[in-house]
């Protein structure tokens, strides 16, 4: 059984040092969190659907041959004629990264839930989405039919909060309609910066178990993750590296936490039966793929193999 990627794949714009010395060059890396979760599954050896709206030109060309050079299923993939999204990447010295974004009227907001084929279920445990296919139409109606559709089947569904103001036409609305999604949700991923977005006061992670989470992993950088169920709760320090760019680190713990459920062969509503020695076993393996992911620039380009992420976990 395997992963069901939902969203949006786009391309980061990184900063790389010019050859001879002037302004930055900017590379196009293969990019979109719900994309990079799917890679990061695959990298470890999972089976892996994605499900996204490209474009037919030279970037939607070039994102869809990152996921097939993957083994990531591709087969329910719309096409489209609308431009692929941007994001210019603004990297700090300490490799933290900010977003500028281009996405009007691209090919990914243009997903429709047409799309919804009986085949795209078949072999999938867990369907994984972000918030950022939620910001336009039609794509946030197909990703809540999608997440609707899947749990009705019985998956798990896994929601990345990844709030992303400036994508929004309407940023007023960025908080009730990842709300609605998150009601959807067993398995839900934010940051601190997530949080603050969202307006999830006092405690964020004590407001999801509320609402209906049964897995909460609450990522903090370099200040390392809280993981709860509705059984236990543990904190996990970052494993200490040498960051060069942030950019698809959370989506690298994301997609490492995802493999560790698949592994688990949870079934929808067993999320939150995990105790505090699953909990670590899990963190671990996303915490160490997380660090891994910011050691080299890029989102998918970052991601870890099995290989790389066993001998990290030993050294």
């Amino acid at each position: 059984m395997g992963l069901l990627a939902i969203g949006e794949m786009l391309i980061d714009l990184i900063p790389e040092p010019h050859p001879a010395g002037g302004p930055p060059c900017y590379r196009p890396y293969a990019g979109g969190a719900p994309a990079n979760a799917a890679v990061a599954a695959a990298r470890l050896g999972r089976r892996v659907r994605f499900w996204g709206r490209l474009s037919r030109d030279a970037f939607g060309q070039m994102l869809l041959a990152a996921l097939e050079e993957e083994g990531v299923d591709t087969g329910f993939v719309q096409r489209a004629d609308d431009p692929t999204a941007l994001a210019v990447v603004e990297l700090d010295a300490a490799g933290q990264r900010r977003f500028r974004f281009y996405h009007t009227d691209t090919a990914d907001a243009g997903l429709d839930a047409a799309g919804l084929a009986e085949g795209l279920w078949v072999g999938m445990r867990i369907a994984h989405a972000g918030s950022v296919s939620l910001a336009a139409l039609p794509a946030r109606e197909a990703t809540l039919a999608a997440l609707r559709e899947a749990r009705a089947r019985g998956l798990v569904v896994s929601l990345d909060v990844n709030a992303r103001p400036g994508l929004w036409p309407q940023p007023q609305e960025l908080p009730a309609v990842t709300r609605e999604a998150l009601r959807l949700a067993e398995v839900v991923k934010l940051s601190d910066e997530d949080a603050a977005a969202l307006q999830l006061e006092p405690d964020p992670v004590d407001w999801l178990l509320a609402e209906g989470a049964g897995l909460v992993l609450f990522t903090r950088g370099a200040a390392g993750a809280r993981l709860a169920s509705r059984r236990a709760q543990v904190e996990m320090e970052a494993f200490p590296v040498q960051a060069v760019d942030s950019t698809g680190a959370g989506d690298a713990f994301m997609g490492a936490a995802l493999a560790w459920l698949l592994d688990r062969q949870l079934g929808a509503g067993e999320a939150g039966t995990l105790d505090a020695p699953d909990l670590r076993a899990l963190g671990r393996q996303a915490a160490a793929a997380g660090a891994l992911a910011c050691t080299r620039r890029g989102g998918i380009a970052s991601l870890p193999d099995r290989a790389e992420l066993e001998a990290f976990l030993k050294a």
